[in-house]
């Protein structure tokens, strides 16, 4: 009987630990929203005048090669911060893909930035199987830091064609919202 008892208590834990993680807020994840905010990157649409340059950086593809946001130039950028193991992350990667289909030609692109705590092996088994039509890169500290803290996953911005941040959003998006952000900078 004690060891059942142990077993749930333990089995609860890691399950407040994996949701804590996915995107539910504590005080600690409140507090540094806040910090983010007065960093300049408010959750939501920020207008002109008040985006910040986004910050340069590179990360691996799953393949080994250098991906940088200068490759995507002149393009809107979603830049989607995810994890293999986070339900909501998960479930709205398919209206990614086809939102990268239908506004490739227009100028946009979706970039997959996992965290790939369960490693670069499932990240890249994952992307595949899903049939993820975008660059999927491996996340570095640096680059988190970057654009951080970083509260809770998914978190994506969204970056104008002019290489400024102009959005900021925490936890899963619906399809037809993501579409209504890109079609305003586009």
């Amino acid at each position: 009987m004690r060891r059942a008892t142990s077993t749930i208590i333990i089995a609860g834990l890691v399950l407040a630990f994996c949701l804590a993680g996915c995107g539910k807020k504590t005080e600690t994840a409140n507090a540094q929203q806040q910090q983010t905010q007065n960093s300049g990157l408010p959750e939501g649409i920020m207008p002109v005048d008040q985006a910040q340059d986004a910050p340069i950086w590179t990360m691996q593809n799953l393949k080994g090669a250098d991906v940088t946001l200068a490759d995507f130039k002149g393009k809107v950028v979603v830049l989607d911060f995810w994890d293999t193991w986070c339900p909501p992350c998960r479930a709205e990667i398919p209206g990614f893909i086809e939102l990268q289909d239908e506004y490739k030609d227009k100028g946009v692109v979706f970039v997959g930035a996992a965290l790939g705590r369960e490693g670069p092996d499932k990240v890249a088994s994952f992307a595949e199987n899903q049939g993820m039509n975008y660059p999927v890169v491996l996340a570095t500290a640096e680059v988190v830091n970057m654009y951080g803290p970083i509260t809770g996953i998914p978190t994506k911005f969204i970056i104008d064609r002019d290489g400024k941040v102009r959005a900021r959003f925490v936890g899963g998006m619906p399809k037809a919202a993501m579409e209504e952000k890109i079609k305003a900078l586009l």
